[in-house]
């Protein structure tokens, strides 16, 4: 828009004719590139929903919800079920004979204990050299003589450009 007489006459920041003729009325309507607005006068994401398409996304969350929870509930009744019930077949969501059999055989020694035992030796340890070496960065890196200080903080940050899962 500019300031200079058209050849309407109009001055100052009205559109000039051939604008108008160009896009329009929805344009002399004041709104620009032709949108037309809803019947509400709201934006799409202030409208209230349709009952419909809200009823259908429900059942679409609740869908991808029972998928990804139903095979754990499983596991958890079929973990508290007897042998016998199990091998019986058929889908066990509520145990009949609820025991703690699997679990007793399982932590009454042998190699998943151990495994047990090395997973939190691990983790303990891990998480100890963890915090003991980044005290140490943090500690060399607030300091503002340090040589190489620049480097190692590019070097520090550049690794927060890539997620846990692509390395």
């Amino acid at each position: 828009m500019s300031t200079s007489v058209t050849e309407s006459g109009a001055t100052g920041n009205q559109p000039s004719e051939s604008i108008i003729t160009a896009t329009g009325a929805a344009y002399a309507a004041g709104r620009p590139g032709g949108r037309r607005r809803r019947s509400s006068g709201l934006p799409p994401w202030q409208e209230a929903p349709h009952p419909v398409m809200q009823a259908l996304k429900g059942l679409v969350l609740f869908l991808i919800a029972f998928t990804m929870i139903f095979p754990i509930v499983y596991v958890i009744a079929v973990s508290f079920s007897s042998a016998r019930d199990v091998t019986a077949g058929g889908l066990i969501l509520f145990p009949k004979n609820p025991t703690l059999e699997a679990y007793q055989s399982i932590l009454r020694g042998g190699i998943v204990v151990r495994a047990l035992w090395v997973s939190i030796g691990v983790t303990l340890g891990g998480t100890l050299v963890n915090i003991i070496m980044t005290t140490l960065l943090a500690y060399g890196l607030s300091r503002p003589g340090v040589p190489g200080r620049r480097f190692v903080l590019a070097l520090v940050l550049f690794t927060l450009l890539f997620g846990p899962g692509l390395i």
